[in-house]
């Protein structure tokens, strides 16, 4: 089994702008927001709250001690931001701490509204899942909502 490290960048949208309804504007903010956002926070050499992801991590209790310099590391971001504009996957190098030297280290970011959008461009309407635990959750939040 891979193991992996993912973080939320949970604001709808930085700074509080409106995303553009256009495709082509969606695309165009995308890029911008990678080059602003996700390269700004890799690459200025400190650590903050987004590009922690690619710090050392403490593994769980019983897993081999290690800082575990290959694990999968995953940035999921709520707002349209991509390398290519397009694509809801993008990757940045950075480095990670493994023992006393540097290593390099990808984190792939994820941005849930551009796979959102392009799940409705090919007309997708509903999201499914195979696991009954998260039907569960979502009838206890639309229960919650209706009360």
């Amino acid at each position: 089994m891979k193991k992996a490290q993912c973080k939320q960048w949970t604001s709808s949208s930085p700074r509080y702008v409106s995303v553009p309804g256009d495709d082509n504007r969606v695309a165009e903010y995308a890029r911008r927001e990678w080059e602003k956002s996700v390269e700004w926070h890799f690459t200025r050499g400190r650590w903050d709250e987004v590009n922690k992801v690619a710090l050392p991590l403490k593994p769980p209790d019983g897993a081999e001690k290690a800082s575990w310099p290959d694990i999968r590391r995953v940035l999921a971001v709520w707002t349209p931001v991509s390398q290519d504009g397009q694509y809801a996957f993008s990757s940045i190098q950075t480095q990670t701490l493994s023992g006393t030297s540097w290593k390099p280290a990808t984190v792939e970011v994820f941005s849930a509204s551009l796979y959102l959008r392009n799940l409705r461009h090919r007309g997708e309407t509903h999201l499914t899942t195979t696991f009954p635990q998260v039907e569960r959750l979502f009838e206890g939040l639309h229960a919650l909502f209706r009360s």
